[in-house]
């Protein structure tokens, strides 16, 4: 799905492109429709990071209250052991919580580059494309504009422009994707090393959520 600032570029270069194609030059709507970006889908999956940050700080409640409830029946070194236990898990949620909400954190701001990059963009190929049209619509209705050949040259240098813009913005996509692939596979690498953590059930009879957070696989390309 083309991103709805893109497809504003794209109207505002309509003019622009059918002039371009009548002098044989590139295509800027072409250019537009290639770039492949979509900030939402990390922001959902930031959003989805953020879920499990909630259902973490359900789990520490219930732990704290846990470890409450059996320092108030303390009795015995079973019970000492229990609370021991107890508050071992407590600091390995605390610290799944931290290491979660500083990815969830970093993979938002992502999101939220990449969409300031394509509101950004695409004002300058829609401003751009206005400045030219005058000039497209001589070309098209082969009027003088001070002179014919001018305007022929201004298409095809706008033209040019907007087909650099876009390639100089698709490289800064794919180095954001790029981050937030790496940021994905720290994850997937850490959780691997501690092993399967999620699900298991505490000295205090609570369960612990997952604390890997969405799986690699619902991953936005």
């Amino acid at each position: 799905m083309t991103h709805p600032a893109l497809e504003t570029a794209i109207a505002a270069c309509q003019t622009l492109a059918e002039a371009a194609r009548q002098l044989g030059a590139g295509d800027p709507i072409e250019a537009i429709e290639h770039l492949d970006c979509d900030p939402a889908a990390i922001t959902d999956y930031a959003g989805k990071l953020k879920t499990t940050l909630a259902e973490l700080d359900k789990a520490i409640d219930q732990q704290l209250d846990a470890i409450a409830q059996l320092e108030a029946d303390s009795g015995g070194e079973g019970t000492e052991s229990a609370i021991e236990e107890a508050k071992k898990e407590l600091a390995e949620l605390q610290q799944d919580r931290t290491e979660l909400d500083k990815l969830a954190m970093q993979i938002a701001e992502i999101g939220e580059q990449l969409e300031k990059l394509v509101v950004n963009t695409a004002a300058q190929i829609s401003q751009l494309a206005g400045q030219a049209t005058p000039a497209a619509t001589d070309v098209l209705d082969g009027s003088s504009w001070i002179d014919l050949s001018e305007a022929e040259n201004t298409v095809i240098t706008t033209v040019a422009e907007i087909i650099r813009l876009a390639g100089a913005f698709q490289q800064q996509v794919d180095g954001l994707r790029e981050q937030f692939a790496a940021l994905i596979q720290d994850e997937a690498s850490a959780e691997a090393q501690q092993g399967p953590q999620g699900g298991g059930g505490t000295e205090s009879g609570q369960q612990t959520p997952d604390s890997s957070g969405p799986s690699t696989g619902d991953a936005p390309d």
